[in-house]
């Protein structure tokens, strides 16, 4: 569905929020409703996974990485299988590193951040879609001309499409 909405985009990245969703829901579901998703449930794992599952590479960055890491840090007693879960999903992915201070040289930085930055820095070097929960930041990246959905909109437009 989001490939034929951007067909010219080669990848998708999603951000670490988004990214926590689909780790705890690979561990199972009795995870929802806790932190760190508790506004998000089964449907939204599956939504996940199957856009995710639309494109031939999926992009990340170290920064998102530790960012999830430490997400998942906050579901107590299942945070081992998270990070197993986590540690098991990170070689489907295209990682893409850049320096710290390169990433400090953007004009967002102070904004958004160094995690943030990554995004744009790794959206724009590999003509990816961002899907991210972060309003600030999607907005950010459209007027930084890099493909960019807010997951409540795309959420909203694949129930419609279904």
């Amino acid at each position: 569905m989001m490939k034929e909405i951007f067909p010219d985009v080669e990848c998708i990245l999603i951000d670490a929020n988004l990214f926590v969703v689909l780790v705890i829901g690979f561990v199972g579901t009795r995870l929802w409703g806790g932190s760190p998703v508790e506004s998000f449930d089964q449907s939204d794992f599956e939504l996940l996974l199957a856009t995710v599952g639309e494109f031939r590479r999926a992009l990340t960055t170290p920064f998102i990485i530790a960012e999830v890491n430490s997400l998942l840090n906050t579901t107590g007693f299942a945070r081992i299988q998270c990070r197993t879960a986590l540690a098991e999903y990170v070689p489907a992915l295209i990682e893409q590193y850049d320096e710290s201070k390169a990433l400090a040289l953007l004009a967002g930085i102070s904004q958004f951040g160094f995690s943030d930055m990554s995004i744009v820095q790794a959206a724009r070097d590999n003509n990816a879609i961002v899907l991210s929960a972060d309003g600030p930041l999607v907005q950010y990246l459209r007027g930084q001309g890099i493909a960019s959905l807010h997951y409540r909109d795309w959420k909203n437009i694949a129930s419609n499409l279904r």
